[in-house]
């Protein structure tokens, strides 16, 4: 699982070159989630405007059943703060 959130992360980074930030993420659980069961992560883009980028992700399992909903409202950083943003987090993207 972790792997696969480094993968997003720097699959997101390497085709927008973005450092975002969380303004707001707003979580809806609508079913209990089994620890031991497979689940997939499911997230595009909604909005993007200027700095600011709207998201939503789901989690489904292999049945297509929902058991998660987000809506994400992340802000482009400076490019000072995305510097360091990068040294932090370099092992995220030298993999």
């Amino acid at each position: 699982a972790r792997r696969q959130r480094q993968m997003c992360i720097r699959d997101r980074f390497m085709t927008t070159k973005k450092v975002t930030v969380t303004y707001k993420l707003d979580l809806t659980f609508l079913k209990p989630i089994i620890v031991g069961e497979n689940y997939a992560a499911v997230a595009r883009v909604s909005d993007e405007k200027g700095k600011r980028i709207m998201a939503e992700a789901e989690i489904v399992d292999n049945n297509a059943t929902t058991y998660l909903k987000a809506q994400g409202l992340f802000v482009e950083i400076k490019e000072k703060e995305s510097q360091k943003f990068l040294k932090d987090y370099e092992y995220l993207f030298n993999k």
